[in-house]
């Protein structure tokens, strides 16, 4: 059984102190969603587009902002519930400082049916992990040079902003139809300034 935050029904959060603070509880639930959660009348939620250790990424529609985002729905296990909170509130805290054209944006945070999540900006194509491993269709240096560019130049901004992403793999690596490349899951990354007089350690 996970244990999951209290759910804050029918208003969103627009101030990050009312929900870093609150503390877990434990609810009958599942891991992972058979069926697409329930967000209010402002996002549709469409398909699982993936899933990984600390949540699930639905594909959805903003009715608001009229337009189409990917869901990034977290949930906090029995036994880590602070510290998976924690980093959750981090990923996003982390996420909002960076705008860039190879790193996705984020566009709102917040609570529903038990779930913290998060909103951002829907890529149309593939990861970079899945492109290595097409073997039906070889990528050449001719392209893979140009994206490998746009990872250096999203990770040379990042670090300008004292970010580290810690978790660079293809995996994390989207590329849309033309080729344009976005970083993705800043949720282990670490501000160098909030680990300094900490000494030198390596991690992720």
């Amino acid at each position: 059984t996970p244990e999951l935050l209290p759910p804050i029904v029918g208003r969103e959060l627009t101030d990050t102190k009312e929900w870093v603070s609150a503390k877990p509880k434990v609810v009958k639930s599942t891991p992972t969603q058979p069926t697409p959660p329930d967000l209010g009348r402002r996002y549709k939620v469409g398909n699982i587009l993936g899933q990984g250790g600390n949540g699930v990424v639905y594909s959805g529609h903003d009715r608001v902002l009229q337009k189409d985002v990917a869901i990034k729905l977290v949930t906090v296990h029995v036994g880590r519930s602070q510290e998976s909170h924690d980093a959750f509130v981090h990923e996003v805290q982390v996420a909002a400082k960076l705008v860039h054209d190879n790193i996705v944006t984020i566009y709102d945070v917040g609570e529903a049916e038990d779930f913290l999540f998060f909103t951002m900006e829907q890529i149309r194509g593939r990861s970079l992990s899945e492109m290595i491993h097409d073997r039906t269709n070889r990528l050449g240096h001719e392209r893979f040079l140009p994206m490998i560019t746009q990872l250096c130049d999203a990770l040379n901004y990042a670090h300008d902003l004292q970010i580290v992403h810690r978790d660079i793999k293809p995996g994390n690596v989207m590329v849309d139809r033309k080729d344009q490349i976005k970083l993705l899951d800043f949720g282990i990354a670490t501000a160098l300034d909030e680990v300094s007089g900490q000494g030198l350690g390596v991690c992720g």
